[in-house]
């Protein structure tokens, strides 16, 4: 049994202690807000780490960044999400959002795919792979998108982050099935249910 919980549950918990019950640390601290987009990326990218990595869709090698990496420096939340998508045949990256999120009451669907492949967090996901929100001294106008909303926002990724293995589970089903059926279509017929 694993000493801690996933790591991307971890970060989701952080950022939604920055914003705390009512966002007034955020909005007496500005200089925070990066800090908070920085732990919600993060919990994203260990996400979509964590799916591919257990259902065996990807390695670590291929995900952890660097020259033997798939994904640039390891931190780039679009093309880790076009691998896992790839890697499951999928067409669309709804179809990808749609897993991550199989199982979640109210999911807020809109929020992750933005954060993944929404040309409107371009900029974001770009400062993010290039760690400006680390250091955030080095932020320009324009570099950081908020989502209004911020409490919704950050329950969405904690979901996701929290729903790592469900999402694992449903791979693992697709595989073990006799179908020949693409993931998608099999996911539509087949699993049309709440695993939790």
């Amino acid at each position: 049994m694993p000493l801690f919980e996933s790591t991307a549950v971890s970060y989701a918990k952080c950022a939604e202690r920055l914003l705390g019950d009512d966002a007034n640390f955020l909005n007496n601290n500005p200089d925070m807000v990066p800090q908070f987009i920085n732990a919600l990326f993060q919990s994203i990218e260990v996400s979509l780490k964590e799916v591919g990595n257990k259902s065996d869709l990807t390695t670590h090698a291929e995900t952890i960044g660097g020259r033997k990496g798939l994904v640039g420096n390891g931190h780039d939340i679009e093309k880790l999400g076009h691998l896992v998508k790839d890697r499951l045949g999928l067409t669309s990256p709804y179809h990808l959002v749609r897993l991550l999120m199989v199982g979640i009451q109210n999911p807020m669907s809109e929020i992750i795919f933005k954060m993944i492949f929404g040309d409107e967090f371009d900029a974001t996901r770009e400062s993010y792979r290039k760690r400006k929100l680390v250091y955030h001294a080095e932020l320009e106008e324009g570099d950081i998108q908020v989502v209004n909303g911020m409490k919704p926002w950050a329950d969405t990724v904690r979901a996701v982050a929290e729903n790592i293995d469900n999402a694992v589970t449903l791979i693992t089903q697709w595989r073990e099935s006799v179908s020949e059926q693409t993931f998608a279509e099999w996911h539509l017929h087949e699993a049309s249910y709440i695993i939790r």
